[in-house]
């Protein structure tokens, strides 16, 4: 989706050539959206317990801004993650220590996944870790009835988007996966602590009803729209798969990653997040100079996708063993069945030695033996 359809910024000069100058951070941009995005937030919320004493209705109407103001704070997370919001690692630490509570989810625990994940999206041997889970065809077909059912009810928009989306921050966030070490494990009991302590102490404050009023729609909004956007950032028909010998981390980022073109407010809202292209090729651009990045090399000026050409993203299921395309449940009828693949899900993490110094700097350990 997001492949250069001009020069290629690897023949032109080195694509890190292209992203350093876009890579240092301003401390006064990020305190300003860190300052104004809680102020906004907290006053969303403060007006939705106000509007409860008028009509359930006008809360659930305050929800949508608040849900998207959730948003753009977990997308100031997800910079901190990457060491990019700020330039000193201190700071980016605290203040996603900080922001993890109010997003629900562990700042140690989710950086150490999700620079997995950029460090192997769209490896096929790699998966599992950190991604939306994607199987490939033949895996599927050599699943029983009950594990097919599952899967296809786990890719199902109705529920991906909506229960699915709740219970991965409300449920799973509350838990650390398998490659976590004794810090992540920490980090996680920490976060689940603080984010029951905030809470409590709102219901003991305003009443329990009067928080789950306010807080359920605007995270289910938050869920909903976070686990969205991340699905449609690399889960497109055109999206990029590679086994180990082949993958090139330039190509997952270009090829694999989409530019999901939004709107100024949705932009806002979701952080620049929707330039994944350019994110993805080096997360050390925080998010206020991505538009920059796009605009100052052109390069990466690439078509990008809007809302209604997102759609056809919902029958993307599965990937196709001997294409390395990814097909649709309904394509499973229509076309020959392929060789078993030997790939499988990842339950290690693993750095591949093509990742880029941006991404390698940041700790990413293995998993202890057992």
């Amino acid at each position: 989706m997001a492949e250069l359809s001009s020069t290629s910024a690897a023949q032109s000069q080195d694509w890190r050539q292209l992203v350093r100058p876009y890579t240092e951070a301003n401390a006064a941009i990020a305190v300003f959206q860190l300052v104004s995005t809680l102020l906004l937030y907290a006053g969303a919320l403060a007006l939705m317990g106000w509007s409860l004493q008028f009509s359930y209705g006008y809360t659930l109407l305050l929800a949508v801004p608040a849900g998207g103001l959730a948003v753009r704070l977990f997308v100031l997370f997800h910079d901190c993650c990457h060491l990019s919001f700020f330039s000193s690692t201190r700071a980016n630490e605290i203040v996603g220590s900080v922001l993890g509570p109010l997003v629900f989810t562990s700042y140690h625990h989710w950086r150490l996944e999700h620079n997995h994940h950029h460090a192997t999206s769209g490896n096929l041997d790699k998966r599992g870790v950190g991604d939306v889970p994607t199987v490939t065809r033949s895996e599927f077909e050599s699943w029983g009835k009950l594990k097919q059912i599952g899967y296809r009810g786990l890719r199902n928009p109705f529920i991906l988007f909506t229960v699915g989306a709740v219970i991965t921050f409300v449920v799973l966030q509350r838990f650390w996966g398998p490659c976590a070490t004794k810090r992540e494990k920490v980090a996680t009991v920490l976060t689940d602590v603080a984010i029951f302590g905030v809470y409590g102490a709102a219901c003991w404050l305003f009443g329990w009803q009067n928080v789950l009023m306010v807080i359920g729609p605007t995270i289910s909004i938050a869920a909903t729209a976070g686990i969205w956007l991340f699905y449609m950032q690399h889960q497109f028909p055109e999206t990029y798969w590679a086994k180990s010998d082949t993958w090139s981390y330039k190509d997952a980022a270009l090829k694999g990653s989409s530019f999901y073109d939004l709107p100024p407010l949705f932009r806002y809202f979701s952080g620049n997040i929707g330039f994944h292209h350019i994110h993805h090729l080096s997360p050390k651009v925080p998010n206020y100079r991505l538009v920059e990045c796009h605009r100052g090399v052109p390069e990466f000026q690439v078509k990008g996708m809007g809302f209604v050409a997102s759609l056809r993203c919902l029958f993307v299921n599965l990937i196709d063993d001997q294409t390395l395309r990814v097909i649709s449940f309904g394509d499973l009828a229509r076309a020959p069945a392929p060789a078993p693949t030997t790939a499988g899900f990842s339950a290690q993490l693993i750095v591949s030695p093509t990742e880029p110094a941006a991404v390698r700097a940041e700790p990413v350990r293995a998993a202890p033996a057992a």
